[in-house]
């Protein structure tokens, strides 16, 4: 391998601790797992399929039904606040990853 060069960025807790586990998942170092996640965007790009990139249009056939408890309820909404999004359009999938 020839030269290196870094790549500088900040993160949340919340992505770190993502990274952490998807890294710990595949038995790889974080440094490795972020190099691949890397690359694997960049052929996306190069394949030309930069419509992946881009948001895709909303169909009403991919809508998820959810039914929760009322506690949950207020914890969906409390979180959707937090990141000032509607609270119908907020999803926190990481605690099911």
């Amino acid at each position: 391998m020839g030269a290196t060069e870094h790549l500088k960025t900040r993160v949340s807790l919340e992505t770190k601790r993502r990274v952490q586990a998807a890294a710990q998942m595949q038995l790889l170092t974080e440094s490795i797992w972020l190099r691949q996640a890397i690359d694997a965007a960049l052929r996306r790009v190069d394949d030309g399929s930069r419509a992946e990139l881009a948001p895709q249009p909303r169909s009403p056939s991919k809508r998820l039904y959810v039914r929760l408890r009322p506690d949950d309820v207020l914890l969906l909404r409390e979180r959707a606040m937090a990141r000032g999004m509607p609270a119908a359009t907020y999803l926190d999938l990481t605690r099911f990853v």
